[in-house]
């Protein structure tokens, strides 16, 4: 068999296969990220409630799994919960992570515990779903 070739960092590594594409929904909107019809990150924002929700797809279930979020201006270490078909991280729209993801240099890493890494290129999508949610 051919030699397995080791896994480049986050920073360098190509983005998941994929577009981001931006959804508004009454007071609420989404963007989500993948081939049409089978995203495999969403972040929605719940207006009313000031909150970001971050879905990454994958059969996990558990009520903390760790999710590890590498930006060019640091790590964040969130906690999200599986459900069995995705882990979905909730965090208020003021927090500052999302200032680093939505400013991150090109990429981001997506690393949920037990879940293959996902890196997801910075589009303006996702930042206006952050922005649509801070007012």
């Amino acid at each position: 068999p051919p030699p397995v070739e080791p896994e480049q960092p986050w920073d360098v590594a190509p983005p998941a296969v994929g577009d981001w594409r931006y959804e508004a929904a009454g007071q609420d909107s989404q963007a989500s990220y993948g081939p049409v019809g089978a995203p495999v990150a969403v972040l929605r924002c719940s207006r009313a409630a000031r909150q970001l929700d971050l879905r990454i797809t994958g059969a996990l279930s558990g009520a903390s799994v760790p999710v590890t979020i590498r930006t060019s201006a640091g790590t964040l270490a969130w906690s999200g919960v599986g459900d069995g078909a995705a882990v979905r991280v909730q965090r208020a729209a003021s927090d500052p992570g999302f200032d680093w993801i939505a400013f991150s240099r090109g990429r981001i890493s997506v690393e949920a515990a037990g879940l293959p890494r996902l890196v997801l290129p910075v589009w303006a999508e996702m930042q206006r779903v952050i922005e649509d949610c801070r007012g």
